[in-house]
């Protein structure tokens, strides 16, 4: 009989040890570090690298100048008399087009302008979350300052980890493959 117990202390002995192991391994688990959690969230970003944004630009830039000149054919028929005054107005007309188009598109469900779209990309902020129209404008005029550098700050797309330009940059946020 003897062995009978013996056997039975030797069982609840191994049964603890099993159980403090997986509460060991349950501890080990569940509380990843802060930096593991921010490494393995930067692996599931696809960021949009230089030339399929160059060629989302592109389509937008085409759509854009369809509408302009849709407005300019309208703007040099009979119904506008003062066509030198009408310029400025025009470029006015022009870059608010371009404000709208972009920042509604961008801060829309959608998260994109239609070439962005096309293309199968969208804009986010840092956290992976839809942008505010007041971002979305802050990024659309951003725009001016990566155009004003000679375009480097369009070029830094290709050269940043997470391929930002540096309107993205500015306004905080990422383009991405959906």
């Amino acid at each position: 009989m003897k062995s009978k117990k013996g056997s039975h202390k030797k069982a609840k002995r191994t049964s603890k040890i099993s159980t403090k192991n997986k509460v060991s391994a349950k501890v080990e688990t569940a509380a990843p570090s802060k930096e593991t959690s921010k490494t393995e969230s930067k692996r599931a970003v696809n960021y949009a690298g230089f030339w399929v944004r160059f060629m989302a630009g592109f389509i937008d830039l085409m759509l854009i100048w369809l509408v302009f000149e849709f407005i300019e054919g309208i703007s040099q028929t009979k119904l506008f008399m003062f066509t030198d005054s009408l310029s400025g107005f025009m470029s006015s007309i022009s870059l608010i087009i371009l404000w709208l188009y972009f920042s509604l598109m961008e801060s829309s469900e959608y998260q994109a302008s239609v070439g962005k779209m096309c293309l199968g990309l969208k804009v986010t902020d840092l956290d992976s979350k839809k942008l505010s129209f007041v971002r979305a404008t802050g990024r659309t005029f951003s725009k001016l300052v990566s155009i004003l550098t000679l375009g480097i700050g369009f070029i830094m797309i290709g050269l940043t980890d997470n391929k930002q330009g540096l309107h993205d940059r500015i306004a905080d946020t990422l383009v991405v493959k959906k």
